[in-house]
């Protein structure tokens, strides 16, 4: 999360207003003899664990004055990041670079790829470590002032 955090520090740099909607995506949970998807409630332990990273990344952004927004939805993890790109009038949606750890689990590789070629209208950018852009998807939406100026594009 720090990643996507240091991408949107690079557009603050350059004195260009930021705004960073954090999302958690928890699956539904089946009940195989009702084969009725059920949503997670507040107690759930999945959800405690969304809220503290969310929290955990929410206090960079806070340290850095950063407007954000923290959501917790229930589904399937791109059809809900696609919706919430839109419904939240995202500019760019940011991922972060897939390692062994935590986001391995949360954010697959094919997870990531699904995103990246559901060419939905909003713009995806992948970012290494330090919040440099890896690749953006989308046209003309991926704009100079969407990219980090420091790299050449083709």
């Amino acid at each position: 999360m720090v990643s996507v955090v240091r991408y949107a520090e690079s557009f603050i740099t350059r004195q260009i207003p930021v705004m960073v909607n954090l999302l958690y995506v928890a699956q539904f949970v089946h009940r195989t003899e009702l084969s009725v998807p059920l949503l997670k409630t507040a107690d759930d332990p999945e959800v405690a664990r969304a809220n503290k990273m969310l929290e955990d990344a929410a206090h960079y952004l806070l340290k850095r004055q950063i407007p954000h927004g923290k959501f917790i939805l229930c589904g399937r993890v791109v059809q809900e990041i696609l919706d919430a790109a839109v419904l939240l009038n995202c500019d760019v949606i940011v991922l972060p670079p897939i390692k062994k750890k935590t986001w391995t689990r949360l954010l697959s590789g094919d997870v990531v790829r699904k995103i990246v070629d559901a060419n939905s209208g909003v713009p995806v950018v992948t970012v290494d470590s330090n919040g440099k852009t890896v690749a953006c998807s989308g046209g003309t939406a991926c704009a100079p002032h969407m990219l980090d100026p420091s790299q050449k594009y083709s």
